[in-house]
């Protein structure tokens, strides 16, 4: 089997396949529906959803007999992910680039590109059969439309990932801030407080949802060198962070 041309991005891809956060994780329901659905919507024994990582070719979801993962070297669904385009092979033995493949079983192979939220190809969705197949446009069609289904399903795991790292990097922020000596008023784009620190709340009370005319006189102040108006003693000082505004208070869109 002739082997394929890594993609120039290749670094951005892998770091793709990464952020998905599925590689060597358990079979699941809402892929595997897809991969049976391929199977018996086309009349194909085996279908697959893959994802490519390193030298690996690894199967998020199998139906048929398909092995959990196989070299990297030896996938057509890596040149599904070299292309980022449709593969149909109608006869693997007929076709030189496959010619010297240790897979005597497979025949008839089809596969569709599969993308990360940034556009990267991750993997594939691909059926295949030990006989030879004559898949029909129609049929193919039908296996673009899976692939979607299975590509949402794909980004909906990397956006829940994302998320949970935002919130996580979030809760981190606030901890330090709720560690500071001084108060901080994190303030929205309306001018109302969405979050306050641990000392903020000392000298404020409950401020979020507060206008932040209402709890300073001036709003354009940007430090108070001794907590509420006249210098509690309960704050060393207070930090209002509005949006698209730098540590200096200098603003950028």
């Amino acid at each position: 089997m002739q082997g394929v041309q890594r993609r120039a991005d290749e670094h951005d891809r892998e770091r793709a396949v990464q952020q998905l956060g599925l590689l060597d994780t358990l079979p699941e329901g809402r892929f595997d529906r897809i991969t049976e659905a391929a199977s018996r919507l086309l009349g194909m024994p085996v279908s697959t959803i893959s994802l490519i990582s390193g030298e690996r070719h690894w199967n998020k979801s199998r139906h048929g007999d398909a092995p959990e993962e196989l070299p990297r070297d030896v996938s057509l669904c890596d040149h599904v992910v070299a292309a980022d385009a449709p593969l149909l092979v109608p006869d693997v033995r007929a076709d030189p680039r496959f010619a010297e493949l240790p897979h005597p079983g497979l025949r008839t192979y089809a596969g569709q590109p599969l993308h990360s939220l940034s556009g990267q190809p991750v993997g594939a969705l691909c059926v295949h059969s030990d006989v030879a197949v004559d898949l029909t446009p129609h049929d193919l069609e039908v296996l673009a439309t899976l692939a979607e289904w299975a590509q949402a399903e794909l980004r909906a795991t990397e956006a829940a990932s994302s998320l949970d790292q935002v919130l996580a990097e979030e809760e981190q922020l606030r901890a330090v801030l709720d560690s500071a000596p001084a108060g901080v008023l994190l303030v929205g784009g309306d001018e109302r407080v969405v979050w306050a620190s641990g000392p903020a709340q000392l000298v404020f009370g409950d401020a979020v949802g507060q206008p932040l005319s209402a709890l300073l006189p001036d709003a354009d102040v940007r430090e108070l060198a001794g907590g509420r108006r006249a210098g509690d003693a309960g704050a060393a000082g207070l930090r209002v962070i509005r949006p698209g505004e730098r540590a200096d208070g200098t603003r950028f869109p």
